[in-house]
């Protein structure tokens, strides 16, 4: 069995006879059956875990009136990426 990181040994221990079944079942036959979760997987899920998280917590405290640090951070992220797109794409970039 390849090595395995934590995130990956705990997904594949609570979910590796579902995922397995499923695979199965779409005639996907992964390379070791009892631990069918690889790491990168593993790692996709613990990313978009980190990111639900993180926009849940933008969400709350999302204010017109007096703004955060992390609101700031994020509209100025936003910003950056609206004007890429504008400078890239041009002027249809918002549709």
């Amino acid at each position: 069995m390849p090595e395995q990181l934590w995130f990956t040994e705990i997904l594949n221990h609570l979910f590796a006879a579902p995922v397995a079944g499923l695979l199965q079942a779409l005639h996907i036959h992964p390379q070791n059956p009892e631990a069918p979760i690889t790491n990168a997987v593993a790692m996709e899920v613990l990313v978009f875990l980190i990111l639900i998280i993180l926009f849940a917590l933008v969400r709350s405290r999302l204010s017109v009136d007096e703004p955060g640090a992390l609101q700031h951070v994020f509209e100025g992220a936003h910003s950056f990426i609206e004007g890429q797109n504008r400078d890239i794409i041009g002027p249809h970039s918002e549709g």
